[in-house]
């Protein structure tokens, strides 16, 4: 099968809102991506210490987990209008990581239902996460109803991708083989071949984590850059569980060289890009807006030659586990002499693919931080929360 973009057909616009369900099924399609890092087959990862994308980063710390009452709240003395906001944050947060050790052993739709139950409070409760949500979906879907039910039913497809990543620990390697599928493995191989590295390029969309899982079940060392997020015990099960999955991380600190020394091994790497950010990155267009986005994957490619291959693993359907590979190995650019002008094109080229991929799932996109400049005050206005049809 020749390489190329992929993205499972889906029969109408954004027709899993239109119905009201979180995701649709689909017919497993789709072409392979390597999601966090590969390298070369046989070789042993060195696992080590990886936490999770989740909203929030603090410092790794090994005290136990607060109460709600406790370090959670804030002194009384210290309150201010916004206080209560917060603290219900925080209950959520603290409740959600109580319960998430439950998802390893209760049944799969049983844990879909309590991640349901906590996203729902999530959305009601975390202002700021769903008015950015609504502002990004309504980017991609246009104003109007679509938009504030896509945004919704990210809240709740998150939840089941963090459902499915506490869960993956205790499966066997030849279950997460069976939970992802790809039909291009050659292509991923033919990659490695150039002898360059490879530098997968995701979003914060479907379930990005099972990619390396699943690369580790077929023999391949996994490197990632990770950052560390707030409350201690979310960070003991993040860190356990990516350690149980073998991925070696490079430190946030040292990155540069890490990922330099990445790529002369020929191995991959693994990046998240749908970051925003307000100054240092690129100009580019996405879903024809503009916006300021990380130029730094596009750099490492054009400085040490590895290949770039834009990847997405989104959930066939709402109650299920599986997953359909979407890749695009056809993000290549030709070299201008220009560094600048060839990082803007090349990252433009990334956010392309990932711009179909978005559109073909939209509410597998978890973004709750504004992607793009605040419009107007009017035009960015949170819709009233009327009732869910």
């Amino acid at each position: 099968m020749a390489s190329g973009s992929s993205v499972p057909e889906r029969h109408g616009r954004f027709s899993a809102v239109r119905r009201g369900q979180p995701t649709r099924r689909h017919s497993i399609q789709g072409r392979p991506c390597g999601i966090v890092v590969a390298g070369h087959r046989g070789q042993a990862a060195t696992p080590t210490v990886a936490p999770a994308e989740l909203p929030g980063r603090a410092s790794v710390s090994t005290r136990s987990t607060p109460s709600p009452g406790a370090r959670l709240a804030p002194k009384a003395g210290d309150r201010h209008p916004g206080d209560h906001r917060l603290q219900r944050s925080r209950v959520i947060l603290y409740w959600a990581v109580r319960l998430a050790g439950l998802a390893r052993w209760l049944p799969l739709r049983l844990s879909y239902f309590l991640g349901d139950v906590i996203a729902t409070l999530a959305w009601w409760c975390w202002r700021g996460p769903r008015t950015a949500a609504i502002d990004n979906m309504q980017r991609v879907l246009g104003h109007g109803a679509a938009a504030r039910r896509a945004a919704r039913y990210s809240f709740l497809n998150y939840a089941r991708y963090v459902v499915d990543f506490l869960r993956a620990p205790k499966l066997k390697p030849e279950e997460v083989i069976t939970k992802v599928h790809f039909d291009q493995w050659d292509a991923i191989d033919a990659a490695f071949a150039e002898g360059k590295g490879v530098i997968f390029i995701l979003m914060h969309f479907g379930n990005w984590d099972m990619g390396g899982a699943v690369l580790a079940a077929r023999g391949y060392p996994l490197n990632v850059i990770a950052d560390i997020f707030g409350n201690d015990r979310a960070n003991e099960i993040v860190v356990r569980a990516r350690q149980v999955r073998g991925m070696k991380v490079i430190p946030s600190d040292r990155a540069a060289a890490g990922i330099v020394r990445a790529m002369r091994r020929n191995e991959a790497l693994a990046i998240l890009i749908d970051t925003p950010i307000e100054n240092g990155g690129v100009e580019i267009s996405f879903f024809g807006e503009r916006t300021l986005v990380p130029a730094g994957p596009a750099r490492i490619a054009l400085r040490t030659g590895a290949r770039v291959i834009p990847v997405a693993l989104p959930r066939a359907s709402g109650t299920s586990d599986q997953l359909i590979a979407m890749a695009d190995f056809d993000v290549r650019i030709t070299r201008t002499g220009d560094d600048e002008r060839d990082v803007v094109a090349l990252t433009q080229r990334i956010f392309a693919a990932h711009e179909r991929f978005i559109r073909a799932y939209p509410d597998q996109w978890y973004i709750f931080r504004r992607m793009w400049p605040a419009r107007s005050p009017a035009a960015t206005r949170e819709p009233a929360l009327a009732p869910e049809r």
